[in-house]
């Protein structure tokens, strides 16, 4: 219950904040160099360990993040809902999400190779569309949801639905044409055209 509530109250004074904060950026940056923010990493620290300062980080330096997976990739309830931090973990704590845990770990443990695509991406992106805002990527578990999710200028990045073409939960889930795209190879370009496709950009 203190849990629920030390949730609750640190959601609605962060909910209003500059999204900047989670992403450890400023608006005023000019590098524009590519950093992938490992927010599933920060999110299975919790759902495994039940750590609490995994769960004040997800709260404190991610709350979007947080709403978002919480709300509009998962639909487990409001981020503000009682104990929904605890509905969280259950809903990870079934068997299929704890494969899909254990396979990102697997995958993902380094993505240098996606923040370099990505760097190219964004690059082309910006001398293409010169004065449209820069996105950011952060990474999260749909549990075979969505696999790139846009909130203004962050870019979700669901690392289960970027497996492999033969990893053996697809097979009764997605078509074989589908399953040729769930390589870790369409990420970047998945993620920018996500993020033009929110922003209505031509």
């Amino acid at each position: 219950m203190k849990k629920s509530l030390v949730f609750i109250c640190l959601m609605s004074l962060l909910y209003c904040s500059c999204m900047w904060s989670g992403l450890g950026m400023s608006d005023s940056d000019e590098s524009h160099k590519v950093k992938i923010v490992r927010y599933d990493r920060v999110m299975d620290e919790y759902i495994s360990l039940g750590s609490y300062s995994a769960l004040h980080r997800m709260t404190t330096e991610y709350p979007q993040q947080t709403k978002v997976l919480i709300e509009d990739v998962l639909h487990i309830g409001n981020v503000f809902d009682p104990g929904i931090e605890h509905r969280l973990r259950v809903h990870f704590m079934d068997s299929v999400p704890q494969l899909l845990l254990e396979a990102v770990h697997e995958e993902f443990i380094d993505m240098s190779d996606v923040e370099q695509q990505l760097q190219e991406a964004v690059e082309k992106f910006q001398d293409e569309h010169p004065g449209a805002p820069t996105p950011h990527f952060y990474t999260q578990i749909s549990c075979l949801g969505q696999g790139v999710v846009v909130s203004d200028t962050l870019v979700g990045i669901s690392l289960d639905m970027y497996l492999g073409t033969n990893h053996p939960l697809y097979h009764n889930i997605f078509t074989e044409s589908q399953r040729r795209l769930m390589t870790r190879d369409h990420i970047a370009s998945d993620a920018i055209q996500a993020y033009i496709d929110y922003h209505h950009i031509q």
